[in-house]
């Protein structure tokens, strides 16, 4: 038998594209240290391009597109295709097709399936004709505008969608003529709304998984809703559907399987209808394999990357490919806890962090993830298939649900130390990143990731942390505003050529606003009493993104950009661009929206600025005395190389796509070797020491 060499396709031309990144990834993760894996864009210019591994830690293609090198010939390097690519050309048989003429084996369903599976009046056609239920649907041309104006007369509110896209883009819940007029375009379809539960699930080898309820706050599924953490819609397992109804949702997804002559595995969606009929509305061939997504939870697998090699594995017995051999020294694992939740506005961020960390761990050779969640002071264990929820309220719920048992916060810190477990924090804001937390652990002599309380606590309070750095690295104009809150002339004269006003605690780009005048600003404080930071607005260059080329359009010379860090080595910095005037959570945190250019443009950033950064953020560092891991968020001025700090996040963010594994990546540091330096720093940074009369206490060496 032949090694297998895996090609992982991503990319596109479709909207989707970079939600195909996302899939990439993970499949990337899930695979990458039991077989020989290349990764390949197709680019939107129809090519080919061989992409670096520490690439792929990235949230959106722009982020590296613009350094692209020579397209190649993937199919020189590999006899094994997984074909991750959302929409055209990866979901409509055109992809499949190249690699059927190329002879080389690939997951997922064959060029023809896929092609009568994607186009949703293709797919719903072939439904109607085998007997399912019909509903009303028009495809608009420019030759049948009459005809759709008619239709949305006929049901008074329509959904359009294109019908040859997903992931909820372009999907538009619409009443009045004159504003669907303007959003008609070729490949519009317009759909009646349906009434009644929305549900979701996988068909796998022909066998239909568990169906998931999708519940939702407004009256569609938004992109924002699938990719965003949030609780603005979550994705059961369902309990609201009688037995009956779930097995005849699951048959008959088996026979949709049977009828397209599916292959691996797909995603059907649909919905049982207030009168208990059953529709079934699209067919996703490839559907998008990000952890937090549908795809895992409708296979409720507590070892999901077991469960992908199992996929593969058996595709590779029939290609009659083998995977590489890898020899597994270490056969006993230490445990660590990995905490997750909490009650801060940055518990749907901890919950994709945590599950981030859970992944990556599984993969260690030294280390097993235990998964608890956090709430009010509660610990509870849960199980492992709950890594790949979206949101802290599905797990909330399922807690509910199942009546999980929880116990104190202390007692899980006394039952740490005396099993000697490792608490690795995935926690961010509130008492996981202002030092509480991290007091108890260092009480009870629990080893734990990041800075030590005192520190966290003077890093978690963005004045106090303003007040320790160096002058020359301070915004001019900075004021503490506390409630009850006073408006002086001395706001007044920051806000008038424009600021920012953010919360002295928390981040993630939550609680935070730019004012240019006094209306604004009482808008913005009104029923709120926390202690808000109120600083002069930075405006950055724009740099606009082409083929193999960044562009800076100078205003300021001003760039914001991110720098991590580990044991006081600065990684190198990234530039972050946004699509307003601050950098929204949206474009931290939701899958494949924010831009953070990687890797650091010469053309723009020396290497003597670079420098330049480094060494202003070491000073800080030592003179903080930070020993652990951290990420700063700066302006640095080209023309003057001024840097001003914006904060420092001594628990940053630890989510799948997130900036700090890519600088980690080109420090030589991979994801799992990152974590495991954490890890490492955390329980050799401390010694304990024992007193006459006292407790364990971690001391700092």
């Amino acid at each position: 038998m032949n090694q297998v060499k895996i090609g992982i396709f991503f990319g596109g031309s479709s909207q989707e594209k970079d939600i195909s990144l996302n899939s990439a990834r993970s499949v990337f993760e899930v695979l990458k240290n039991s077989y020989d894996v290349y990764l390949f864009l197709l680019h939107t210019d129809g090519n080919f391009y061989s992409i670096d591994k520490e690439l792929i830690f990235s949230n959106v293609i722009k982020d590296f597109s613009w350094s692209l090198k020579s397209p190649v010939d993937p199919f020189k390097y590999i006899n094994f295709a997984i074909p991750l690519i959302h929409g055209i050309p990866g979901e409509n048989g055109e992809i499949q097709k190249v690699f059927e003429e190329k002879k080389i084996p690939y997951l997922f369903s064959n060029s023809r399936s896929c092609k009568e599976m994607f186009y949703k009046d293709v797919f719903m056609e072939k439904m109607f004709q085998m007997g399912f239920i019909k509903w009303d649907y028009i495809v608009y041309n420019e030759k049948n505008i009459l005809e759709c104006e008619k239709f949305l007369n006929k049901h008074r509110q329509v959904i359009l969608k294109p019908r040859d896209g997903g992931s909820s883009i372009g999907v538009e819940l619409h009443k009045n003529w004159t504003e669907l007029k303007k959003s008609l375009k070729k490949g519009s379809m317009l759909e009646e709304v349906h009434y009644g539960k929305e549900f979701s699930l996988v068909v796998y080898n022909g066998i239909a998984q568990e169906v998931l309820e999708i519940i939702k706050n407004g009256d569609i599924t938004t992109y924002r809703d699938k990719y965003f953490p949030s609780e603005e819609s979550c994705f059961f397992i369902s309990d609201r559907f009688s037995a009956d109804v779930l097995f005849k949702i699951k048959r008959k997804s088996e026979e949709i399987w049977r009828i397209f002559q599916a292959q691996t595995l797909i995603r059907i969606d649909g919905w049982v209808l207030h009168n208990g009929s059953i529709i079934f509305t699209e067919i996703n061939p490839i559907p998008s394999f990000e952890f937090n997504g549908l795809l895992y939870k409708s296979f409720k697998s507590q070892d999901i990357i077991k469960l992908f090699q199992d996929i593969l594995d058996s595709q590779l017995k029939i290609c009659k490919l083998e995977k590489k051999v890898i020899e597994n020294k270490r056969f006993v694992k230490e445990p660590v806890a990995v905490i997750m939740g909490g009650d801060s506005l940055e518990k749907n961020v901890s919950v994709i962090s945590g599950g981030s960390s859970v992944i990556k761990l599984m993969k260690s050779n030294i280390y097993e993830p235990i998964l608890f969640f956090l709430k009010e002071d509660k610990i509870y264990e849960i199980p492992m298939d709950m890594t790949f929820q979206h949101s802290a309220k599905e797990i909330e719920k399922i807690i509910e649900k199942f009546q999980v048992e929880s116990i104190s916060l202390d007692d899980f810190i006394q039952s740490l130390k005396e099993e000697n477990v490792f608490a690795f924090l995935a926690l961010h804001g509130g008492s996981g990143e202002d030092g509480t937390i991290q007091q108890k652990l260092e009480k009870a002599g629990v080893f734990f990731n990041g800075e030590n309380s005192e520190k966290s606590k003077v890093i978690m309070n963005k004045w106090n942390f303003w007040q320790e750095i160096p002058k020359k690295m301070k915004s001019q104009n900075t004021f503490l505003l506390q409630y009850p809150y006073k408006i002086d002339a001395k706001i007044l004269e920051i806000i008038k050529n424009g600021a920012i006003i953010k919360a002295t605690e928390g981040g993630s780009s939550f609680d935070l606003a730019t004012i240019d005048n006094k209306e604004e600003l009482e808008i913005f404080l009104k029923n709120k009493k926390s202690e808000y930071i109120i600083e002069d607005y930075i405006e950055t260059d724009q740099i606009e993104i082409g083929n193999n080329h960044l562009k800076v359009i100078y205003k300021t010379g001003w760039l914001e950009m991110t720098v991590g860090y580990c044991e006081q080595e600065i990684f190198q910095p990234t530039i972050a661009l946004k699509s307003s005037k601050i950098l929204t959570s949206e474009e931290k945190f939701q899958s494949g929206t924010g831009i953070n250019l990687k890797p650091l443009q010469r053309e723009i950033i020396s290497k003597k600025q670079e420098d330049i950064i480094k060494n202003s953020l070491k000073e800080v560092l030592e003179k903080l005395d930070l020993k652990h891991y951290g990420r700063f968020d700066i302006f640095f001025n080209y023309k003057t190389n001024t840097v001003r700090i914006i904060e420092l996040n001594s628990l940053p963010a630890l989510c799948y796509n997130t900036i700090i594994f890519f600088q980690a990546y080109k420090q030589n540091l991979s994801p799992i070797k990152f974590l495991e330096k954490l890890i490492f720093l955390g329980k050799n940074r401390y010694k304990l020491k024992e007193e006459e009369g006292v407790p364990y206490e971690l001391r700092e060496v």
